[in-house]
């Protein structure tokens, strides 16, 4: 037992501190614990109670394993300097710091604090565990967009099939798309700037150029914006694949367009989109709105003007829908409205066709 003396700086080798200070909480268990930190609320499926994780969080990932990384952590300042350390482990300091990325989500708008309407609580039906014939069960989790594609190709489903069982998944959870959050406009000569929005999401290659040309929308953006907008994309090149930035909408404002959202799916000038990586880019798109407060966005259908064959141009846009829909679904983004633009009515078929598989319940078509 150490006396006297101060305890931080003269405790070295071989010398005991117990109880330096008194316990916060004299009386409970593990539960009590992870309750205190809001880890316990957020376990659980939609509607339910919160379900207790075994003693996993609380006794052995915020207690034990803090205090072996604290003992472990001083024994080699001790072997390095010589002088003794204090390793103080709570399971409430630990089970609070796990909860740190779900509370940062959660400031940042893209992770709901109900239980049961995100990805890794049950929120979404491609993570989650299913009754199997045999009264045993079955885990699913292909969450990143690659493994999910594979999913399909094993499971022997297509993505439209998929599509309409996250509809019905969701549908079951008591989850809905406010009214307003996903409204569409088609003719042959609508584009992103026609629309009543924040933010217009536009295509872009890994060197931020914006493109193809037949986007709709591309050619008022440049004669509206000038070479800007398009410049500050490519200062900020090579982009990843999958990923949204957002600009600054030169020459737009008047228009009531505060920001303008590049989606990057193009490898380079010329080359087609691919399903997987539009698929990546509208929840991106989502959180980069959401983030700058922007709650209104008009987007076109990433990625279709690229393609030739209808059939691939059927499956991106309801790769799309299906995305954009999910990610409002599991309160991703913080948003009013998504306008979905449509050059042609073949397309606007294929959305609404999309976004019925989904349950939507508002698509409005403007001659």
């Amino acid at each position: 037992m150490k006396i006297g003396g101060n305890f931080f700086e003269d405790l070295g080798p071989g010398q005991l501190l117990r109880n330096p200070v008194p316990r916060t909480i004299t009386q409970g268990d593990v539960a009590l614990y992870i309750a205190l930190t809001g880890a316990l609320h957020a376990i659980g499926r939609a509607g339910g109670p919160p379900a207790p994780p075994l003693n996993l969080v609380g006794d052995y990932g915020g207690g034990a394993l803090y205090l072996a990384f604290g003992l472990t952590c001083a024994l080699l300042e001790a072997q390095r300097s010589g002088q003794g350390q204090v390793v103080d482990a709570a399971m409430i300091d630990g089970a609070a710091s796990l909860m740190t990325p779900f509370f940062g989500l959660n400031a940042a708008g893209v992770h709901s604090d109900q239980r049961g309407e995100n990805v890794l609580d049950s929120g979404a039906p491609y993570y989650d565990v299913y009754a199997c014939a045999d009264g045993r069960y079955v885990s699913i989790a292909p969450i990143e967009t690659k493994f999910r594609s594979e999913f399909y190709r094993l499971a022997g489903i297509d993505e439209a099939a998929f599509a309409s069982f996250v509809a019905r998944h969701l549908h079951a959870q008591g989850q809905r798309i406010d009214p307003q959050h996903v409204t569409g406009r088609t003719d042959n000569g609508c584009d992103v700037l026609g629309q009543e929005a924040e933010a217009i999401v536009v295509a872009a290659n890994r060197r931020g150029v914006l493109g193809p040309l037949a986007t709709p929308g591309i050619s008022g953006l440049r004669s509206l914006g000038g070479s800007e907008i398009e410049r500050q994309a490519m200062a900020r090149a090579p982009l990843d694949l999958g990923t949204a930035i957002l600009t600054e909408a030169s020459g737009l404002e008047e228009r009531g367009i505060r920001g303008v959202i590049h989606a990057v799916i193009h490898p380079a000038l010329g080359e087609r989109a691919r399903i997987e990586h539009v698929r990546r880019v509208v929840p991106q798109v989502l959180i980069v709105a959401s983030s700058n407060r922007l709650r209104t966005v008009a987007m076109p259908l990433l990625g279709v003007e690229s393609l030739a064959a209808r059939a691939e141009v059927d499956a991106t846009a309801a790769a799309l829908v299906e995305e954009l829909v999910a990610a409002l679904r599991r309160s991703l983004p913080r948003l009013d409205r998504v306008i979905i633009v449509c050059r042609f009515g073949e397309q606007a078929d294929t959305v609404e066709s999309a976004l019925a598989r989904a349950r939507e319940r508002v698509w409005t078509r403007v001659p």
